[in-house]
């Protein structure tokens, strides 16, 4: 386990703070030959895109992003290394796996926090835009609202017999 802290405190305003989201590509496009992740990583602090990686598992993918948006960013960002790492619930464990790569290999400091956030709604739909562009769509011109994604889901679950929807049910 990595000693990496878990808090959510609010930031300082010099703080360096970074929003790393990811997505298992097997359910946004068909077709994959093998398992496949996406990174992104949105600097907060400076308003953009650090970096986006592919990986073939979820640690893969963090590592090489991350590692990415610290030594090589996107768009002309300077390289640096966060005082913050914020992530969507439930990405915190496998964040950690790797910290201590990311701190040997790219300067990443042992005292980062590590916060798990609710992304706003704006952050998820840059990701969502960039994999549409990938897998050659356009962006929704509307997207869907929280309403709208519970029915869907309720009918889809009433269809499928009860049971769970996975990537696996559409063949």
């Amino acid at each position: 386990m990595h000693n990496a802290r878990v808090r959510a405190d609010p930031g300082s305003v010099s703080e360096r703070i970074w929003l790393v989201l990811q997505r298992d590509l097997a359910v946004w496009l068909r077709g994959l030959p093998e398992p496949t992740f996406a990174t992104i990583v949105l600097d907060l602090t400076d308003r953009g895109t650090r970096g986006f990686e592919v990986g073939a598992t979820p640690g893969d993918s963090l590592r090489e992003t991350l590692s990415l948006a610290a030594q090589k960013p996107a768009n002309g960002m300077k390289p640096r290394v966060p005082d913050r790492l914020q992530l969507p619930i439930g990405l915190s464990e496998e964040l950690r796996s790797v910290l201590g790569d990311l701190e040997r290999d790219a300067g990443f400091q042992p005292e980062c926090i590590v916060e798990e956030v609710i992304p706003e709604d704006g952050a998820e739909w840059v990701f969502d835009d960039v994999i549409a562009k990938m897998a050659g769509r356009r962006p929704a011109e509307e997207r869907l609202q929280p309403e709208d994604a519970a029915f869907l889901y309720e009918h889809a679950r009433r269809v499928h017999g009860g049971r769970a929807v996975d990537s696996m049910d559409r063949r």
